[in-house]
């Protein structure tokens, strides 16, 4: 008995300390926020989609935060990307906020779109009409419900908007190979990405 309780507790203490050097790992995280007041008045007004999660910058005056916006049309990418948003080497160890993306009017000539994050935004842009005519649009977050660490150097995928005519095929957004998938077989996507540098690094070449 006592040598089952000893071999309980060792295989905690190594989930502990597994789960902990994890934590140390990560230089951000990341969940979305599911009751965004942000989103609501989105909604409300039928501006178009906004994309709200909870953000904590955990090593804020180390490191640098690049998100942008990528779009797809029959799976070939645009040459260059729609917008992005950098920041970093923050004055304080550590940020919390909101960060976010929205797509405003998708179905109008005057379509736009705009990223935010702590004490930082951009201007919504105009691009071309995403929705069109005959189109059906949904979008989706890419993360679970559970809170995502973010690791130096690695890119995520945040969220997504496609478009297509008639119905949009069902795709498992967990899964990077669908992704590709539904990439490659939709009219019109747009991806919202994060990626966490040492360095200031633009995704635009």
């Amino acid at each position: 008995m006592k040598k089952f309780a000893l071999i309980n507790i060792l295989l905690i203490t190594l989930l502990i300390s597994s789960g902990c050097n994890q934590s140390k790992d990560a230089v951000a995280t990341i969940v979305v926020n599911d009751k965004s007041k942000y989103a609501d008045t989105f909604e409300d007004l039928n501006l178009g989609v906004l994309f709200d999660y909870h953000f904590n910058w955990l090593k804020a005056d180390e490191t640098w935060v690049n998100i942008w916006i990528e779009r797809y049309e029959q799976g070939n990418p645009e040459p260059e990307i729609l917008e992005q948003l950098i920041f970093g080497l923050s004055p304080n160890k550590t940020e919390k906020g909101n960060i976010g993306f929205g797509v405003i009017n998708p179905d109008g000539e005057a379509a736009s779109i705009f990223l935010y994050a702590p004490g930082v935004t951009t201007k919504p842009a105009p691009m071309e009409k995403f929705l069109l005519d005959d189109g059906v649009m949904g979008w989706d977050y890419t993360l679970a419900d559970e809170k995502l660490e973010l690791q130096l150097g690695e890119a995520y995928l945040l969220a997504l908007v496609r478009e297509s005519p008639d119905n949009l095929e069902f795709y498992n957004i967990q899964d990077e190979s669908e992704i590709e998938k539904m990439i490659n077989e939709t009219r019109g996507v747009l991806l919202l990405k994060i990626k966490i540098d040492s360095e200031e690094k633009s995704v635009i070449q």
